[in-house]
């Protein structure tokens, strides 16, 4: 089993997954970010192509890199990367405003009910 279904079997933590369900009733945000397996199962090859060759350009790509790195490296071999590749002009992703919120949003549910750890005061010696 790939990486993307095991991570759809996870179901991206359950309660993660309520938040955004719960924020979220118009815009895309509301839906797991790697996917749901049964669309999942059905991609092909050719369609996680054309969604890169759509999506991704050197113009559309922010890294963020951490650690003890030399700048100049990290931007060498990003640059070495991207040599063959042009820059291009992008469709703006445009999401759907959400509705205001009017009334506290919330899940009873005992599947999402979380224990809450006792407090023990802490001695300072």
């Amino acid at each position: 089993m790939s990486l993307g279904c095991r991570e759809c079997l996870a179901g991206v933590r359950r309660s993660g997954r309520r938040l955004f369900e719960t924020a979220y009733t118009r815009s895309p945000y509301r839906f797991p970010i790697i996917g749901r397996l049964d669309i999942f199962n059905q991609l092909k090859p050719s369609d996680i192509r054309s969604y890169y060759e759509y999506r991704y350009a050197p113009n559309n790509v922010f890294y963020v890199v951490v650690g003890e790195v030399r700048n100049t490296d990290v931007v060498k071999q990003i640059r070495d990367a991207y040599a063959n590749t042009r820059t291009r002009a992008m469709a703006p992703a445009v999401l759907p405003d959400e509705p205001p919120t009017k009334t506290p949003s919330g899940v009873n549910s005992p599947a999402y009910t979380l224990p809450l750890p006792s407090l023990a005061p802490v001695s300072r010696a």
